[in-house]
């Protein structure tokens, strides 16, 4: 018989391995898995895991009579794994234990088919989560924080799980990366369970992945670790590819206008209060200094009521839904919509994008350094969709300035100025 897999999880005081753990139990057959309970010289009763309570000299005894598979130290604590753990997984069992980063390379000489899971979270995630459980003193908290930064050994692989939301999404992550592994039914979730643990997909894999969010075909944990990813995606490679797969998914429901050699203008603008007069006014401007060029093939971008309606009506409920899981984990939906926002008009037949990206006034530089990498991201995003892109960020002012000067009329001639240098010191 084949061995089962054998699965250790490892990661800091406070990233809830134990919750996780607990938190796939009923979700996985009861006869194909072993949760292996830990023996520990910790008086009985502690919150968190159930372990065996055992004295330093009961610990002594069983590691002489070799009943332990492997021991480690941590925290003052003497810890161990029952050796018996071997016999369940030669009969085919999955192993789920929960482990130590100082074993691994340790581990990994004994125990077949093993994979680590490494689950993380942010310091202050962690110190929050130590202190509450309110099994450690201050001293052996911050002792416990101090460890955290150490990962496994470069030499070692293994699926990294992050538990830096909800309870509910940890859990589904981890599950995902439990699923993954032991290849359990259905195994058609097999790219919704790597998209969703930010492994690399390809094209098509991921094109599945974010058309069951979008058709709801999945259940609805799924589709929330799904939007959490999406909104999380920040990456370039990954985020040039979930737009083109984004891309897909709109144009496969909505037909793209004439990708002819016309040249297409449009404008958005993203953080506006009055980004729809804002765009009405550069839309003017555009039309008049280019009404006089003698070029036919460029145009302002047009829509009509029907193309504005079909992406309304058919996208609504799925953005309106990112948007509630953007609310409830506290995540920004800027780069997310951003790519939206470009998609949505390369569908409508725009070839030049003006894009105004609105900050807050006297932003500081953490603010800036995400602005810059919002705007990266837009280019890298544009570029992917066949979208020439000219990006601002702009703070917060009125569509008139005080001196009559008009804003849409800068932002249509800088737009101009970029797209035609050739022809606007010409013509415009």
């Amino acid at each position: 018989m084949e061995p089962g897999q054998f699965i250790c999880i490892v990661g800091p005081s406070g990233s809830g391995k134990d919750t996780l753990i607990d938190g796939i139990r009923d979700q996985v057959p009861a006869d194909a898995f072993v949760f292996a309970q830990r023996t520990i010289t910790r008086a009985p009763g502690k919150p968190g895991e159930i372990y065996e309570s055992v004295t330093e000299a009961e610990f002594a005894e069983r590691e002489a009579q070799d009943a332990f598979l492997i021991t480690w130290q941590a925290h003052g604590l003497h810890y161990a794994l029952p050796k018996k753990l071997l016999d369940a997984q030669r009969q085919g069992k999955h192993i789920i234990a929960n482990g130590s980063r100082a074993i691994a390379e340790t581990l990994q000489t004994i125990v077949p088919n093993l994979t680590f899971i490494e689950i993380t979270a942010p310091l202050e995630i962690l110190a929050q989560r130590i202190l509450l459980r309110g099994r450690e003193t201050l001293p052996e908290i911050e002792r416990r924080l101090k460890r955290a930064e150490a990962g496994l050994p470069a030499s070692i692989s293994k699926i990294t799980v992050h538990n830096d939301l909800t309870k509910e999404i940890g859990v589904t992550r981890f599950m995902c990366a439990v699923r993954n592994l032991c290849q359990l039914e259905p195994l058609t979730l097999a790219p919704i369970d790597r998209y969703i643990l930010a492994l690399k997909l390809n094209a098509n894999e991921l094109q599945t992945a974010l058309e069951k969010a979008f058709n709801k075909t999945l259940p609805d944990e799924l589709i929330e670790a799904i939007n959490v990813q999406q909104l999380q995606t920040e990456q370039t490679d990954d985020f040039k590819s979930m737009t083109t797969a984004y891309f897909k998914l709109i144009s496969d429901r909505i037909p793209c206008k004439s990708t002819s050699p016309d040249i297409v203008l449009g404008f958005e603008s993203m953080g506006q209060s009055n980004a729809e007069q804002l765009k009405r006014d550069v839309y003017q401007q555009l039309q008049a200094r280019t009404e006089s060029w003698t070029n036919p093939q460029v145009h302002v971008a047009t829509f009509d009521a029907k193309d504005r309606t079909a992406s309304h009506e058919l996208w609504s409920e799925f953005v309106k839904n990112l948007l509630k899981t953007a609310k409830s984990h506290n995540l920004s939906a800027t780069n997310w919509l951003l790519m939206h926002t470009l998609c949505v008009n390369r569908l409508n037949g725009v070839t030049h994008l003006g894009l105004e990206i609105q900050s807050t006034e006297g932003t500081d530089p953490q603010v800036e350094q995400v602005t810059e990498g919002t705007n990266n991201l837009a280019h890298i995003a544009a570029q992917s969709i066949g979208l020439k892109l000219m990006a601002w960020t702009s703070s917060p002012r009125p569509i008139k300035a005080p001196n009559g000067s008009s804003v849409a009329a800068e932002y249509a001639q800088s737009m101009l100025n970029t797209f035609f240098s050739d022809k606007t010191s010409d013509q415009a």
